[in-house]
């Protein structure tokens, strides 16, 4: 009886001394298996055009980088357009860097322009004479003083026949005479001044149509170098098209990671949209499926996380997770989340496929 006492007396004391010790969520592991592995990077190798296969460059096995060709198409025709598209794009170059007419019409336009300021000036000097008449009147009046200086020695002779000698008759009817020469000059000269003005006129409007049809000119010559700079841009647009068209002969591997299926070989033709290999990256796994609702929480609050994975050779491989992702998403009819813990394979011992188990809190 005292032996009994004793030990129910130990079990209350030892259980006293658990209770009076907090539990930490961490010092208890929780295992959640049913996870799989798989790869977080894979993708598929499509062609985007339809042909023949020239070669398979990669096999089964080979690790390949990312734009790396694994599969070639028969280009030849790809090829030969390409040439040809490179050939139109020299042409049209050259021939948007080689119209003269442009450079003609601008030199054509200046000179005209030119030779109308030059006439512009000698036209108004030729208005300022035409519409001065100083030498006319300069001339009527010396010959007005010249018929009056004969009619009065006219005159004088006539009255007195030795005041003035008939050679001073003679002298003063010449003077008369050069002086109304002199008049006549004068108004010739005017009206050569107002023809001048005349002809000037006509001159500048037909310097001003040259320059109307030197600036059309000029204006035509600039639409035909736009017009051949755009034919230009036109080919290179055709000339990429026809080099990105080459390119889709090259079927390559849109990531980095391990050709794991090769379903094509050379001489076999393969429609647009077709997919012809599948790439892996084995470098970057995660371990995925679904948990108890009940488990959530304790996952959340939880920082100590391993995922267990049995490798070949029956060795268990432990890893820790880098990142981690948890549904807000619960299944209405089993109450589960979906999960996934991401985590490095360098070594890529772990495959894809295999079973996984998370272990949550001290191990």
């Amino acid at each position: 009886m005292v032996k009994q006492l004793s030990i129910l007396a130990l079990g209350m004391f030892t259980a006293c001394v658990l209770l009076s010790r907090p539990c930490l969520a961490e010092d208890i592991q929780h295992r959640i298996g049913g996870l799989v592995v798989v790869a977080v990077d894979s993708a598929t190798v499509s062609s985007s055009i339809e042909g023949r296969v020239e070669s398979v460059q990669a096999v089964e096995g080979d690790d390949v980088s990312r734009d790396q060709c694994v599969i070639s198409l028969n280009d030849s025709e790809a090829d030969l357009r390409h040439r040809l598209a490179k050939s139109n794009v020299q042409i049209a170059v050259e021939r948007s860097g080689e119209n003269r007419q442009t450079v003609a019409a601008e030199i054509a336009l200046r000179e005209a322009k030119q030779l109308l300021d030059e006439f512009l000036s000698t036209q108004e000097i030729n208005q300022r004479k035409a519409e001065n008449d100083l030498s006319i009147r300069a001339a009527e009046k010396a010959e007005s003083v010249a018929q009056n200086e004969l009619e009065r020695a006219q005159k004088a002779r006539a009255n007195f026949s030795d005041s003035i000698s008939e050679s001073e008759i003679d002298a003063l009817e010449l003077a008369y005479q050069n002086r109304q020469l002199e008049t006549r000059q004068a108004r010739f000269e005017h009206s050569l001044a107002q023809l001048d003005v005349a002809a000037g006129k006509r001159r500048i409007d037909t310097l001003r149509t040259r320059i109307d049809a030197a600036e059309q000119a000029r204006n035509e010559s600039a639409s035909l170098d736009r017009i051949l700079r755009w034919q230009a841009e036109i080919e290179q647009h055709q000339e990429r098209l026809a080099s990105l068209h080459l390119k889709q002969h090259r079927l390559t591997s849109p990531i980095t990671g391990t050709l794991v299926s090769v379903s094509v070989q050379a001489g076999d033709w393969i429609d647009q949209g077709q997919t012809v290999a599948r790439v892996v990256n084995l470098q970057r796994l995660r371990a995925e499926g679904f948990i108890p609702f009940a488990d959530v929480e304790s996952l959340r609050r939880t920082s100590n996380l391993n995922i267990k994975i049995q490798v070949a050779g029956g060795e268990t491989v432990t890893v820790k997770p880098t990142r981690q992702f948890i549904s807000p998403e619960i299944d209405p009819i089993t109450q589960e989340t979906r999960v996934w813990f991401e985590f490095p394979n360098p070594e890529r011992r772990i495959k894809p496929g295999l079973s996984a188990m998370l272990m949550m809190g001290a191990p």
